[in-house]
């Protein structure tokens, strides 16, 4: 009788320890799962550089780092404002507007008035092509291409009033020209709508107004 209380006991206390040391192993497990834990990854910011107003140009980025578990921001970056944008418009079109009327003059000047239709042709290809080009990229360079388009108008002008005492540099002022020209309406309307906001519509009804009185 003895001996069988004794190892019911000695069964108790052997229980017992295995308790305590599965307890133990569980508390001193836990620290170091904790410690092999995935540290948390950074923050990834993106700027755009358009007249956007919100981020949309970072949307498809924006997706793959946030499935690769990237917290993302893309702030908005401040608008220019309707005024700015109207007044770039105006000059945009009075100087093409000046240009164009002015083109056969200039080309019979110069002794190239038998070739006006294959300089209006060149400026006329090119626009098209500009327009392509325009398209495809405004949503992600809409500020780039703006201030692209005015240069290369600028430059087309330039080189015809300085330097164009060849046709091959009347060509080349002319295509520069088409490039700068053929996307510049959908590149200004699209400047306007987003500085607009909310009243969107209405900047982009007074930049109608404001293209149509430059060409008359």
């Amino acid at each position: 009788m003895m001996s069988t209380n004794i190892s019911r006991r000695g069964f108790v206390a052997g229980l017992g320890a295995a308790a305590v040391a599965t307890t133990s192993t569980v508390t001193l497990s836990r620290p170091a799962e904790a410690g092999h834990a995935p540290a948390p990854k950074p923050t990834v910011v993106l700027v755009h550089g358009g007249f956007a107003h919100a981020s949309a140009s970072w949307n498809d980025v924006v997706q793959q780092l946030q499935k690769r578990g990237y917290p993302v921001m893309a702030p908005a970056n401040p608008l220019p404002g309707v005024a700015p944008v109207l007044c770039v418009t105006l000059v945009f079109v009075l100087a093409h507007t000046i240009l164009y009327t002015s083109i056969a003059a200039f080309l019979d000047r110069f002794g190239m008035s038998d070739s006006t239709d294959l300089v209006l042709l060149a400026f006329g290809a090119t626009c098209l092509l500009s327009i392509w080009l325009m398209g495809a990229r405004i949503h992600r360079r809409l500020r780039t291409l703006t201030i692209g388009s005015i240069l290369l108008v600028a430059a087309a002008a330039a080189v015809l009033a300085l330097m164009a005492d060849s046709a091959a540099l009347v060509y080349v002022a002319v295509m520069l020209w088409g490039l700068g020209r053929g996307g510049a309406p959908t590149l200004l309307q699209t400047a306007v709508g987003d500085a607009g906001g909310d009243s969107g519509d209405a900047a982009q009804a007074m930049l109608v107004t404001l293209w149509n009185v430059a060409i008359r």
